[in-house]
């Protein structure tokens, strides 16, 4: 069925609210301050926002009343904030000043709420109150309050307000009255105008689009609702705000064009300096619209609205949704098409049947890769075949397809739809047809078959090319480029690499779902938003797009460009740009909040000399760009310590213990568009202290081998003269010796843990921080409880070696898995063994085998086994092997060094006596395999040291 649709065109805004750190859902007013910030006043504070976070002011920071209602940033880079009490403030430089820290704010003396507030050109700053009367603040701090009633009106006053106006080239403070409008001129009300419509003014349904007195007629907006306040940009009224949405207006016409937001009630629409739009709402937060260049469709607001495919058939744009429906795209006219009469004789009758993707053909005619079926039309009239699950369709010589499907990779004709030949016998994520070759997707990688039914796993030319296969282009110069889920992406010439790209090298992610060849430049499509990459300059940054352009969804699972229009298949639906009318007016500016010097702050540019005691040295800093949305990369080095620049994400560096010497720090910010801020750059000098001096370390060190030598002669003594005392109580020493050796090892652990902990902080994966942290709590409780105990039973060494091994497995991904497996003629719950003895044979496994495997998953094989004389524990791996990780160790530094398995084998020779001895055995396990010969560690517990340890517990 064919039915034609309203197009449902709408921009995609980005919407903030308490959840976001906005201090409420009420905002009165906004406006941007000169550093770039934007403020906001709300019913529970105020909120300054730097494009990465909010910080908000209330009461506990100093401001009057939690309730702000309007805000005015001057040319002194004052934020005034006027409160619901009445009281007038300033934020400057970090600080709210009120009446009681600031003697001018104490000449204020409102009768009622502050209504609005200007600037002139001189610095005066006014402020108009609902009681009618207009305060002038001057440059050198003079308050003067001008009485509307007293200077020039008798009647009662209407619609007063104060703003500024810019004639000449000059700013002006223009005073409106009733009817009449007067410029404010060395503190006095000039007459400067008189509208002709003079009972218009007074009607609330009609906003005058002048606000220049200077225009020699008034000319008047009709509207059919009543408005909030109209929005000005120079002399011309721009926008003006209802409690139905926000309105542009056409001040040639007279009329209304656009509506924004409509159901919010709009406060106040500015724009910054990026040319980024912000709505207030009074009930609903703050909306951001990035450009008015990005629409946005959602196809079925009620069903679902995710595009899954997108391509171009004919003259028109095909779109596939889910629900067996396809949408075309022409001539602004959307017409949806219906398959779901097609169910009835599908093999697999999925509801949701997705459109998973569309292929047009070269005789000019369409297939549609439904889950349930595949579909062609011709010429109005279609054919169908029940082939289910559709992956993917690529176009092998007129009149046959390669399709790949959950099933396999078929040869289908394009006449009949009938099967001519399987090219691959399991499930595909996408094939596509290159130089007489079928590429083949897969779950587990990319494989290729040729004409002879010869296949080929290309995984083993890349890591990446072992993963999940997502999409194929192919460049004209015969260069493949592949998409992996989670991998990001890699080139391909003559089946050999050619290039790899992934989040280390600019994509926003390594989950790329989509690709797009256009011209030299690569479409790629990930989660977390839309990537454009030059193929001749790779060293150029990539261009970004995301929700925070514009982007109706981050998620993007179809891409389509014609010519410079870009249509991009989201899970919310279509969003679609003329990239060609896309100016980019970034900005990145970088903001520098404090310079701390051991707990102390110092002026940022402050170039001064330290005491060698004032060492811990931090700077904490935000790179303000709105178009960014936090996707920003800091630049910084310190000249003196080390003079490489370093990259972050971070808003905090630190430097604790820095040594005596002169430094020169340096700081940039870069936005996500390639845009840099300019380099902060501070310097200070670390006075050296009179104990690291020559002379003094001279003296210390003849003082030191002077008691050194006193002290091996003492010991000495005390050696000869305690000897036989020591063979006595031999015994005694070794378990307090074990009782050390085993408190030694937890030190360890906790190292290991708080070093992934880190790990994942740094990444800002909160979700699998959390679950570390509880894994790791489980770990520390256990450990805890083994350290006090002299053996444990084999279930608590299993479930203690368990627990570390998932906590690795969390923090290496999946580079290994485990098996642990014990003999069943042993008593697990009653055989006891010393505790936390195999952990360092398998953190050896894992640190020293598998994490240096380039191919291949590792795995760890714990065995118990148990005869008659003897109980066996065996750590065994597929990792690189004794030799090969010898010399791993002798090329590479090593950042720390393991004690675990040293005081593992000092444990288990003093548990060893001179008739019964623990051996403990290391080989390779796989001494056939030369590249990845593994390593087996086997320890012999004598079953009479297990009968006393038993005894012992």
């Amino acid at each position: 069925m064919i039915s034609s649709v309203s197009l449902g065109q709408d921009y995609s805004y980005v919407h903030y609210e308490p959840r976001d750190g906005l201090a409420g859902f009420m905002v009165y007013d906004m406006c941007q301050d000169k550093e770039g910030f934007m403020w906001y006043a709300t019913e529970n504070g105020a909120s300054r926002y730097d494009g990465t976070r909010f910080r908000n002011f209330t009461t506990a920071d100093g401001l009057p009343d939690n309730e702000v209602l309007e805000l005015f940033s001057d040319s002194k880079g004052r934020i005034w904030l006027s409160t619901f009490s009445k009281f007038i403030c300033y934020y400057y430089d970090g600080d709210i000043h009120t009446r009681e820290s600031d003697p001018v704010l104490a000449q204020f003396n409102f009768a009622s709420n502050i209504v609005t507030m200007a600037e002139d050109a001189a610095g005066n700053v006014a402020f108009c109150d609902l009681s009618n009367n207009v305060w002038v603040l001057s440059p050198d701090n003079r308050v003067t309050k001008i009485d509307l009633f007293e200077q020039h009106f008798s009647k009662p006053l209407r619609f007063v307000s104060v703003y500024s106006f810019v004639q000449n080239g000059k700013k002006q403070l223009v005073v409106a009255v009733n009817q009449q409008t007067f410029v404010l001129d060395n503190l006095k009300l000039k007459h400067y105008h008189s509208s002709r419509e003079t009972e218009d003014f007074y009607d609330i349904t009609k906003v005058p689009i002048y606000r220049d007195p200077a225009a020699k007629e008034t000319a008047f907006v009709q509207l059919d609702f009543d408005p909030i306040s109209p929005i000005y940009s120079a002399t011309h009224l721009k926008y003006i705000t209802s409690t139905n949405g926000c309105y542009s207006v056409d001040t040639a016409t007279r009329k209304l064009q656009e509506q924004f937001l409509p159901g919010n009630r709009i406060s106040n629409t500015i724009e910054d300096s990026e040319g980024n739009t912000w709505f207030s709402t009074l009930g609903n937060g703050v909306f951001k619209l990035s450009s008015k260049k990005f629409r946005s469709l959602s196809l079925d607001r009620e069903i679902n609205r995710e595009v899954f495919s997108i391509e171009r058939t004919g003259k028109a744009i095909t779109i596939g949704g889910a629900y067996s429906t396809s949408f075309t795209l022409a001539n602004d006219k959307l017409t949806k098409q219906d398959f779901s009469s097609m169910l009835t004789n599908a093999e697999t009758k999925l509801l949701s049947n997705r459109l998973i993707t569309i292929k047009y053909l070269s005789d000019s005619s369409t297939m549609l890769g439904f889950d349930s079926y595949l579909v062609r039309l011709r010429n109005k009239k279609s054919q169908v075949s029940t082939l289910p699950a559709i992956k993917s369709i690529s176009e092998v010589e007129k009149g046959n397809i390669l399709v790949g499907t959950a099933r396999g990779a078929y040869l289908i004709s394009t006449k009949d739809l009938f099967a001519l030949d399987t090219i691959w016998p399991s499930r595909c994520t996408k094939v596509f047809y290159h130089q007489q070759k079928y590429y083949i997707g897969t779950l587990n990688g990319l494989y290729t078959v040729d004409k002879n039914d010869a296949s080929v796993f290309l995984g083993a030319q890349h890591p990446s090319l072992q993963r999940r296969i997502t999409d194929i282009v192919a460049t004209p110069d015969g260069t493949l480029w592949i998409a992996t889920h989670d991998r990001g992406l890699v080139s391909l010439k003559h089946d050999q690499v050619v290039k790899a790209l992934n989040d280390s090298t600019g994509l926003n992610s390594n989950n790329c779902k989509s690709i797009f060849l256009q011209d030299n430049f690569l479409w790629v499509g990930t989660n977390k938003g839309l990537n454009k990459v030059n193929l001749d300059n790779f060293s150029a940054a990539f261009t970004k797009f995301s929700v925070s352009d514009g982007l109706i969804s981050d998620r993007i699972n179809a891409i389509y460009i014609q010519d410079s229009m870009v249509y991009v298949g989201t899970s919310q639906g279509v969003s679609y740009f003329n990239e060609a009318e896309i100016s980019n007016n970034s900005r990145c500016i970088l903001k520098v909040f404090w310079k701390q010097v051991s707990g102390k702050d110092l002026p940022i540019n402050d170039s001064r000399d330290l005491e060698y005691n004032e060492n811990n040295i931090s700077f904490n800093f935000v790179g303000i760009s709105f178009k960014s949305e936090g996707d920003i990369l800091y630049r910084y080095r310190l000249e003196g310590l080390n003079n490489k620049w370093v990259e972050t994400r971070l808003n905090t560096i630190s430097y604790p213990t820095l040594p005596s010497g002169t430094y020169t720090f340096q700081l940039q910010a870069e936005n996500k568009f390639g845009v840099k801020s300019d380099i902060y750059t501070t310097k200070f000098t670390i006075a050296t202290p009179w104990f690291r001096s020559i002379w003094f370390w001279t003296i210390i060190g003849a003082l030191t081998v002077a008691s050194m030598w006193a002290l091996i002669s003492l010991r000495f003594r005390i050696i000869n003269r305690n000897k036989e005392e020591k063979l006595d109580f031999r015994q005694r020493i070794a378990d307090l010796e074990q009782l050390a050796l085993r408190a030694q090892m937890n030190p360890h652990f906790i190292f290991n843990c708080l070093n992934s902990i880190q790990n994942f902080i740094i990444n800002g994966d909160l979700i699998l921080t959390n679950r570390y942290m509880n894994s790791f709590a489980r770990l520390l409780r256990q450990t805890l409880d083994h350290s006090t105990k002299r053996v444990i039973s084999l279930a608590e060494e299993i479930s203690y070696i368990t627990t570390y091994l998932e906590l690795e497995k969390m923090r290496f991904g999946e580079k290994f898995i485990y098996k642990i497996s014990v003999d069943e003629s042993v008593p697990m719950d009653f055989t006891f063994i010393p505790n936390m003895i195999l952990q360092p044979f398998i953190e050896n496994s894992i640190r020293h085998g598998i994490l240096h495997k380039n191919s291949g998953q590792g795995i760890i094989e714990i065995k118990f086994e148990q005869d008659l004389e003897t109980l066996t524990c065996i750590v065994s791996d597929n990792g690189i092997g004794r030799k090969h990780s010898l010399a791993n160790k002798t090329d590479h530094h090593i950042e720390y060094h393991s004690k675990g398995m040293q005081l593992t084998f000092k444990r288990l020779e003093l548990l060893s006596t001179k008739k019964e001895t623990i051996t403990t055995t290391i080989t390779d396990a796989q001494p056939e395999n030369e590249q990845y010969p593994g390593t087996r560690v086997t320890i012999n517990f004598p079953l009479t040291i297990i009968d006393k340890l038993n005894k012992q517990r």
